[in-house]
């Protein structure tokens, strides 16, 4: 299971999805199986050339999750909010 985020307005350019948890989950044909991903927040960091280091922006983030970057069917919304 891969889980990408990509930031909803990120105030600079940004990657359009970045992979910020996987899990390899082997599965017999037909079966299923709740997984549960860590996503720490310091995964959605990016550098910040004016402060000269690491920043998470504040804002909303979409997470989407699946077996594939091509193929994921899964979508939340995530809120960062200004510590």
């Amino acid at each position: 299971v891969q889980l990408y985020a990509t930031a909803a307005n990120p105030p600079v350019p940004m990657p359009l999805r970045q992979l910020v948890a996987f899990q390899r989950v082997p599965l017999r044909a037909g079966e299923t199986k709740v997984v549960t991903l860590d996503l720490p927040v310091e995964r959605l960091r990016r550098w910040d050339d004016t402060r000269h280091d690491y920043v998470v922006d504040p804002g909303a983030w979409h997470l989407d999750a699946g077996p594939a970057s091509d193929r994921l069917p899964l979508r939340a919304t995530l809120e960062v909010v200004q510590q």
